[in-house]
């Protein structure tokens, strides 16, 4: 199993049992839980890969990728929630 195909299990196994306290909530508090398991699962990520590679790989990427993914989260749920509401007005 990859380092990838790993952090997707865990990621979905937090939402799966996680999926009541953030159902028709506010944004804002997506917002945190999102930023709350993508930091985690960065830093996760990060100590497994300098694990296998036996050597501490710079974590400045890591954490620039984290805030792009943390900025760009917002935009995304916006045209998701658009799409959804678009295919569930067509049911």
């Amino acid at each position: 199993m990859g380092l990838s195909s790993l952090m997707l299990l865990i990621v979905h196994g937090i939402a799966s049992s996680q999926r009541q306290v953030f159902v028709g909530k506010a944004f804002l508090l997506t917002w945190w839980g999102y930023l709350l398991v993508g930091t985690g699962i960065a830093i996760l990520s990060w100590c497994f890969a300098s694990l296998l590679s036996l050597t501490l790989i710079p974590i400045l990427p890591m954490l620039i990728q984290l805030l792009l993914t943390i900025l760009v989260f917002p935009i995304l749920a916006w045209v998701f929630g658009l799409v959804q509401s678009s295919l569930l007005r067509h049911i």
